[in-house]
């Protein structure tokens, strides 16, 4: 699964609590790190990872997590040697009473003094903030038997459900109510 479908499958009070838990996971600001870390001169990937590996410390962070850091909440996952290239550099860069650990086979632990967070000012929601999200261009609206038959191809051809819904201009969960009511099995 996705980032988006499990934040999606959550009940929708939970969705923004947890988006942005993630978005504070990706990008190491949920605890201050990532800013401690820029202040030691790491470039801000370098402080992502350092943050992500202090957090889980004195866990291993997997590489395949490592990359996904890395690439940071704008970008795609980053290939595999411009993730170590960074974890090359971020040891370079880290002063001698830190120091990045490669466990072979499993990815990378983080060892010694870690900085003291910095306090950052928190994430600013605004309180009507369920008045700023775009209801999709056809809830409410009966489907159609070509909404049907679209729903239909798309599903065969091995479409997203998230490229449905766009498609329908509808929601995740209506495309997947609805696949259901005409018969369909519960969609993976």
């Amino acid at each position: 699964m996705t980032i988006r479908a499990d934040i999606m499958a959550l009940p929708p009070q939970d969705r923004l609590p947890a988006a942005l838990a993630v978005i504070g996971d990706l990008t190491g600001e949920e605890n201050g790190m990532a800013a401690a870390y820029r202040e030691l001169g790491l470039s801000p990937t370098q402080a992502r990872i350092a943050a992500y590996l202090t957090r889980k410390s004195p866990g291993v962070v997997p590489f395949d997590a490592i990359t996904l850091v890395a690439g940071g909440i704008a970008s795609d996952p980053m290939f595999p040697d411009t993730a170590k290239t960074h974890v090359h550099n971020l040891r370079r860069k880290l002063p001698p009473a830190i120091r990045v650990v490669t466990v072979w086979g499993e990815g990378y632990r983080i060892e010694g003094e870690f900085p003291k967070p910095v306090k950052t000012p928190p994430v600013q929601i605004p309180a009507d903030i369920r008045r700023e999200i775009p209801t999709f261009g056809r809830t409410g609206q009966r489907w159609t038997p070509e909404d049907d038959a679209t729903l239909a191809e798309m599903c065969a051809s091995g479409s997203a459900w998230w490229a449905i819904a766009d498609e329908l201009e509808r929601s995740e969960r209506a495309v997947r109510d609805r696949w259901r009511a005409i018969g369909n099995p519960h969609p993976s």
